[in-house]
């Protein structure tokens, strides 16, 4: 059958529902929302996913950042905490460009650093986008961890970036997750979203 014969029946036909990660019905190859935080307005403090379900093999985060930090036009990075642990060894490998300058690694240690947050007195309407992954949280036999890409728009012409962030010597399940950018706030229509992966 060609592609011009395509019909939508014989599409609905030819594609297992249960295959898709549309995330409306939980089922065995599905990805679906945990929960989600959504600034309708400016806020602040730390964003926590407590009580996290221990039913997924990966956990899918998708954030949209901006701060009120009204002195600053280019980004800065959030802060993020497994089990509510600040104590453990942290490293975060980051590798990251712009259109105007090459591509850079550094390593920073005892940090754990997750997706920048476009600040307050960047491009109006501008938001750092991003996607973190966090493969196998509940197995405990392995070091938790996570890596993650993202793409901003600030007035110094940043790019894209890549972080890998190592938990070392934990491997305890990861039940809560907490994000926290300082004392910035966040501005509206800043979100986060919390997606499990069977």
């Amino acid at each position: 059958m060609g592609i011009r014969n395509l019909t939508k029946a014989s599409i609905s036909t030819g594609v297992k529902r249960t295959s898709t990660w549309d995330g409306i019905a939980s089922n065995n190859n599905g990805m679906d929302l945990i929960a989600q935080q959504v600034y309708t307005s400016n806020g602040s403090g730390q964003i926590e996913f407590a009580n996290i379900p221990q039913t997924y093999t990966h956990l899918y985060m998708l954030t949209k950042f901006r701060d009120l930090d009204a002195s600053n036009t280019d980004i800065a990075f959030t802060n993020v905490i497994f089990n509510s642990n600040t104590s453990i060894n942290r490293q975060t490998t980051v590798t990251f460009g712009s259109n105007t300058s090459a591509t850079t690694s550094m390593v920073y240690q005892n940090a754990c650093y997750g997706a920048a947050i476009q600040r307050g007195n960047g491009p109006s309407g501008c938001f750092a986008t991003s996607i973190h992954h966090i493969p196998f949280y509940t197995v405990s036999s392995r070091e938790k961890h996570f890596h993650w890409e993202m793409g901003v728009t600030s007035a110094s012409s940043w790019g894209f970036l890549g972080f890998g962030v190592i938990h070392n010597a934990v491997t305890d399940a990861i039940s809560n997750i907490k994000i926290d950018q300082g004392n910035n706030g966040w501005a509206a229509g800043s979100m986060v979203q919390l997606y499990g992966v069977k």
